[in-house]
């Protein structure tokens, strides 16, 4: 209908047809696989979650597919109006050669067991439906600025789990950036203590602490 006019033309309110489209989104984090299917406005039509799969390409995969697959049978809704899957993952992506780092803290940081492109290609295969990865800091920023009614500021320092991958400057979300993937410890080089204190004060605004900078090992100093 038509709203109260503020000086000029009455605007016309438009709302949006619920039902004339759907989103699949998948929480792949430390403890389990959460994944929902929503509405064009965001809300939440079905949800569930099981548990987290051994962290290799072929159990991941089953895991995702077997997923999506109970979230459409269950929400009941046509397969046909799902326009994306998407799937926020821990662990850091690298967009050079698709892998998804740090997923397994017995393998370390370095190493890699799945490539989230392969699992895009499979999953777009499966279900016919466009699929897209994203850092799970970077998507919950966009989450918050998109759905939390306080985070209409342009300015806005959201906080995930590392400082510098979840990044929103003047209301615009950043993400597939480099600078959430770098340790600070990988561009000092053979600096001096001093010096490395020096380049964290001065350059290291966005970029993630390392765990020998963490807030956790900050607050047991203090203490101690």
């Amino acid at each position: 209908g038509l709203d109260i006019s503020s000086g000029g033309r009455r605007p016309v309110l438009i709302e949006l047809n619920r039902d004339s489209g759907f989103l699949v989104g998948i929480d792949f984090n430390k403890q389990e696989v959460a994944g929902l299917i929503a509405d064009t406005a965001l809300g939440v039509v079905y949800e569930t979650k099981t548990a987290r799969p051994a962290i290799e390409q072929e159990e991941v995969k089953k895991a995702l597919i077997e997923l999506i697959r109970e979230l459409i049978k269950n929400a009941k809704i046509d397969k046909a109006k799902i326009k994306y899957i998407c799937i926020g993952t821990y662990g850091t992506l690298w967009e050079k050669n698709g892998a998804v780092k740090g997923l397994d803290e017995d393998r370390g940081k370095s190493r890699a067991t799945i490539y989230y492109t392969d699992l895009k290609n499979d999953i777009e295969r499966e279900f016919n439906i466009a699929a897209f990865f994203g850092a799970d800091a970077a998507l919950a920023a966009f989450g918050e600025k998109a759905k939390n009614p306080g985070a209409g500021d342009d300015s806005m320092l959201y906080i995930f789990q590392d400082v510098g991958k979840g990044i929103i400057i003047k209301g615009e979300i950043y993400c597939s950036t480099d600078v959430g993937g770098v340790d600070l410890e990988g561009l000092t080089g053979n600096l001096s203590n001093e010096e490395k204190i020096k380049l964290r004060e001065e350059s290291a605004y966005l970029k993630p602490w390392n765990s020998q900078m963490s807030l956790k090992n900050e607050a047991l100093k203090v203490i101690e």
